[in-house]
């Protein structure tokens, strides 16, 4: 992806001396094909009322890709692939990403936000803001049903531009919101997997694994101080079935409060 950055572009982040941090909360969704338009407003209503500043979603069946505001929200969208797949990224262009040295709120705006990669399975927004630095992506893997080489393809090419996309912005926090299609297993790998898994985890979920382990990132919904339920909770519920098959993957330099809201 050389050549993606617009003309002029610096990556350094903005120096926030006169910047508080405060917490921010951000949500990873399946919208499962929305049939009704105003599904879409609903949901905008109730991550309004979480404070949700980030929204990554998957199955949004947009025709084109581009970006809209609607309500103060800034939505970035990709294309669908025949009528199918299809990312979001949504943020609310309300709710504080930081507080200055008066204590006053400090928004993201719109031109602090734009896109560098769109695809049907994987979109990538950079935030640059006095408030906040980071970059979004949004991500649906191939499912176990694909061809094996099919589904180490699309991982080795995922693994491969964010990790492009992490050299050119080496001090940004990353949060991947991704439909894996796989069951995280009771396995610990230092630093990215916790063990919060199942017996029989995903076909492919080795391949989750290399790839958080390739871009130093770790899946928090599998370290029992982030989930401390019983059991992973279920991310997808459908013909009786219970899978938890979303998770985030996070930068090093990210670190939850609470736990990650998986949908």
């Amino acid at each position: 992806i050389d050549g993606y950055q617009p003309a002029g572009y610096d990556s350094k982040p903005i120096q926030k001396t006169s910047y508080s941090r405060v917490p921010i909360t951000i949500i990873d969704f399946n919208v499962l094909t929305p049939k009704k338009p105003k599904a879409w407003l609903i949901w905008l209503q109730q991550w309004r009322q979480q404070k949700a500043l980030f929204i990554l979603c998957q199955e949004t069946r947009d025709k084109k890709e581009g970006s809209f505001v609607k309500n103060d929200f800034l939505v970035f969208h990709s294309a669908a692939d025949s009528g199918a797949l299809g990312c979001r990224i949504v943020v609310d262009l309300t709710v504080p990403a930081a507080r200055n040295g008066q204590g006053m709120p400090i928004c993201v705006t719109r031109g602090e936000c734009y896109i560098v990669l769109s695809d049907p399975r994987l979109l990538i927004v950079v935030v640059k803001s006095k408030a906040v630095q980071c970059i979004l992506i949004s991500a649906h893997a191939p499912d176990s049903s694909k061809k094996p080489e099919v589904v180490q393809s699309w991982w080795k090419w995922f693994t491969t531009l964010i990790a492009c996309v992490k050299k050119a912005h080496p001090n940004f926090a990353f949060v991947v919101g991704i439909d894996t299609n796989q069951q995280p297993s009771t396995a610990v790998v230092n630093n990215v997997l916790g063990g919060h898994g199942h017996p029989n985890p995903g076909k492919y979920f080795h391949l989750v694994v290399k790839a958080a382990q390739d871009l130093a990132m770790w899946v928090p919904s599998t370290f029992d101080h982030i989930d401390a339920s019983p059991a992973p909770m279920p991310t997808f519920i459908a013909r009786g079935a219970c899978t938890t098959i979303d998770a985030f993957l996070l930068s090093e330099n990210v670190q939850p409060l609470t736990r990650p809201s998986l949908c």
